[in-house]
């Protein structure tokens, strides 16, 4: 893979491992895309919630689509995930629920899909936490998108 025939996307780089993938790929590649619900001071960032599950179709798929075009091979890492608020079940708010949920499983999902059906050649890296081991009361639903997910990539021909 010609790595400046490859164009880079990465969720979740304005802290923590995100942010050091970002840096270290940056030394060796312009070709980066970064997607951040927080505002992120790079001239190749999407700001996108992609908890909004409803427009991330209109929104930031057809922005990845765009920017897509030109390269051969594409590598998508998925590092974005939220684990807060941790709270035992019965206190979560709905919409709490549904956002972890999204950002955690149905976004990888989407994005996946989507490089996918790109048709190039490409690699899906799905950062994870040693969440699927985490037996602790308070992190149930954070433990349950995480399995949920390395089965997914465990299981998908990606």
């Amino acid at each position: 893979m010609k790595i400046d025939k490859t164009l880079f996307i990465i969720t979740g780089t304005t802290q923590g491992l995100g942010f050091d993938i970002f840096n270290q790929l940056s030394t060796i590649s312009e070709n980066i895309v970064t997607i951040n619900r927080s505002p992120f001071e790079y001239k190749n960032n999407i700001n996108f919630d992609i908890s909004d599950i409803d427009n991330i179709e209109k929104s930031l798929l057809s922005k990845l689509n765009e920017l897509t075009k030109s390269y051969e091979n594409l590598v998508l890492i998925l590092n974005a995930s939220i684990i807060e608020p941790v709270k035992e079940i019965g206190n979560y708010e709905t919409h709490d629920i549904i956002k972890i949920v999204n950002v955690n499983i149905l976004s990888s999902m989407i994005l996946a899909n989507f490089m996918v059906n790109q048709n190039k050649k490409g690699i899906v890296l799905n950062v994870s936490s040693g969440g699927i081991d985490f037996d602790f009361e308070g992190l149930g639903l954070y433990t349950a998108t995480k399995i949920s997910t390395h089965k997914f990539f465990s299981i998908s021909n990606i």
